[in-house]
């Protein structure tokens, strides 16, 4: 879990718009404050990052990741405690999930899909279909009039792959 209650608030804004993230994870000796979906890294900066050194140890650990293949965003903590900052930040986390999502799905769709990536695809169908009536709506800073990530998702897999009726 996380260490202090602005990391554990952010958190939980994260966890409740369904984001795969993990707390607290090292990374070739690199603790990152939150890892999403095994490529983004989410560090949360309190005032002890606004020093010299502290911004030089940042900048360093910040290439090594990207090096690494990682995606680095960066908060202030004040900004989580802020409902508006901390929404649009979550929100941009969520469109760059969403659009890495979409890049390895046009991916696929350029590749024919082996019998064990079929049967992935169609359960995570399942899993959307399962709940997408279901959204999480414990987020005191979601906006009802906004479609969900996951609707989203599910309106982009039966556009770009249709599911054929069995007979």
């Amino acid at each position: 879990m996380a260490e202090n209650k602005t990391e554990r608030r952010l958190h939980r804004a994260m966890a409740s718009r369904n984001l795969p993230v993990r707390s607290n994870v090292n990374i070739q000796g690199y603790e990152v404050d939150f890892l999403l979906d095994d490529r983004v890294v989410v560090e949360v900066d309190g005032y002890h990052h606004l020093s010299r050194d502290g911004q030089k140890r940042d900048a360093r650990k910040d290439r090594q990741l990207r090096h690494l293949g990682y995606r680095v965003y960066r908060i202030p903590a004040e900004h989580v405690w802020i409902t508006p900052e901390r929404r649009s930040f979550v929100q941009k986390l969520q469109l760059h999930l969403q659009a890495e999502e979409a890049a390895l799905q046009r991916d696929e769709a350029l590749q024919p899909l082996s019998g064990e990536d079929r049967a992935k695809l169609q359960r995570l169908r399942e899993h959307l279909h399962a709940t997408k009536r279901t959204e999480d709506t414990t987020d005191a800073d979601a906006e009802p009039e906004e479609e969900s990530p996951r609707s989203q998702l599910w309106r982009h897999l039966e556009r770009h792959f249709p599911q054929r009726k069995q007979r």
